[in-house]
This record gives C-alpha cells, structure tokens and sequence, in this order.
C-alpha cells in the first residue's frame, strides 16, 4: 500500500513540474484569466447599478465570485480535459492496462498534479489582480482562507472524477469526442457557476443545479469564501460526488476495457 501510495504521489508531482514547465503558456493564462475576469466583474457592476441585491448578494459580492471562477478555470478543467482521450485515440492507453497501478488513481494523480500548480499559478495571480482593481467582499475570519483552500482541493478531485468519466466516452466513439467534452464544457461551465454566479439562474433552477456535482467546483468554494456556506457542508458534498463519480468512473472502465482491442504485440 505504501508503494503504491507513493507511486501515485510521485505520478502527481510529475503532472505538477510538467504543468509548471510552460512559463509562457502559464503567463499568457494569467493574463488572459485577468483580462476576462475585469471584463465580466465590469459588466456585474453594470448589473448591480440597477439592482443593489441580487439573490441576496450584493455588488462586492459578485465581484468575488467573479474572480474566483477565473482563478479555478483550469484547477477545475473548465473548458475541458483531453489527456486520457488523447492515448484512447492513440492506442497508448494499452500502455496504461499494463501498469501495476489502478488506473482511476492513476489520472486522479495526474489531473491533481496538474491542477495543485494551476492553484498557486493561475489561480492566485487573478484573484490578487482583482482585489487591486475593484471592491470585493473578503472572509471576516483568517480560518475561512483555510477551508476555502480545503474546498479547492476538494473541487480539484470532484473534477478529476467527473472528467475521468467524460474521457471514458473515447472508448465508445473512437477515440473522437471532441463533441461529447465541448458539450460537457459547456454544461459544466454554466451550472457550475464559473460564467455567472448561480444566484443569477431563476428559482427552480439554481435550487436544482446547487444540488449537482458541477456546483462544488466553482460555486461553493466561492460562498465558503464569503463565509455564506458552512465549509463542512460544502466538503461533504464534494465528498459525496466524488465518491459517486468515482464508482461510475470504474464501472465505466470495466466495461470499456472489455471492448478494448490491442492488435499486433
């Protein structure tokens, strides 16, 4: 057990120095995230000179949770995940069933590697730029920066497993489903609270879409900050999810695993 443990930790720090070896790529998304998240915090205090409150946040409010979607964009894999795809269409992932290592853990180590650099190096970056630029709503208590960092994490792994499960369509559809992520970027882009905050869906909706997986990953985090959400209840619900996603996630590689055919060798 313990060597498997630390070859899954050896796995993630991988994933992290790959991750932090694209300086450019890693700029160009600070600045990009920061950019965007001045536009849309803009376009919310437009919003909010004709409504002070909105589902019961106020301006300062929405500026935070603006900034925080732009900060977990990528810890999150937003606009999608394609690396397990990529060795499906590639044939590579034969490589992966011969491995001594699980391989659900296996990727949950490599998209946490990945995300724990985004984290601190495009997640801080905006956030600190947002806090410069406008009025936002920060915790009245120091311990609440803690369990925010403890609902990121928590998101990050919510994340992998939903992801995970995304990536397992390869299987069925060739290796081809760039279709099947733009659609669940899509959806988890809106129901997850990262383009506006979920006290913008009407009533019925928001009640529905809070009660999601995707809302643990953006939204939660985002009111544990602003001290609106217990931070027990939000990481008990990531851990429900995730320990969902992950048991859907096995299913589905057993049965994809099945259909897998390896030719020549």
């Amino acid at each position: 057990m313990g060597t498997a443990a630390g070859a899954y930790l050896a796995v993630g720090r991988q994933s992290f120095r790959r991750q932090a070896s694209y300086r450019g790529a890693v700029a160009a998304g600070i600045f990009t995230n920061t950019v965007f998240g001045v536009i849309l915090a803009s376009v919310m205090l437009a919003v909010f000179r004709e409504r002070h409150v909105i589902g019961g946040i106020d301006a300062a409010d929405a500026v935070t949770l603006t900034f925080v979607a732009q900060g977990l964009l990528v810890v999150v894999a937003t606009f999608g995940w394609r690396e397990l795809t990529l060795r499906v269409r590639s044939g590579e992932v034969a490589v992966d069933l011969q491995r001594p290592l699980d391989p659900s853990w296996y990727w949950l180590s490599v998209f946490c590697g990945s995300s724990a650099f985004s984290m601190i190096g495009r997640g801080i970056p905006p956030f600190v730029a947002g806090m410069v630029v406008f009025r936002m709503t920060l915790p009245q208590h120091a311990v609440t920066w803690l369990w925010f960092a403890l609902t990121v994490v928590g998101a990050a792994f919510v994340a992998a497993r939903w992801w995970f499960c995304v990536s397992l369509s390869a299987f069925w559809f060739g290796g081809d489903v760039r279709g099947v992520i733009q659609l669940a970027a899509t959806v988890q882009l809106f129901c997850s609270g990262s383009l506006v905050p979920l006290q913008f869906l009407p009533g019925g909706l928001a009640g529905v879409v809070r009660h999601s997986p995707f809302a643990t990953l953006t939204q939660l985090p985002a009111e544990t900050l602003l001290e609106r959400q217990g931070p027990l209840g939000v990481l008990g619900a990531q851990l429900f999810w995730f320990v969902v996603l992950d048991v859907v996630g096995r299913l589905g590689w057993r049965l994809a695993a099945r259909r897998l055919v390896i030719d020549g060798g």
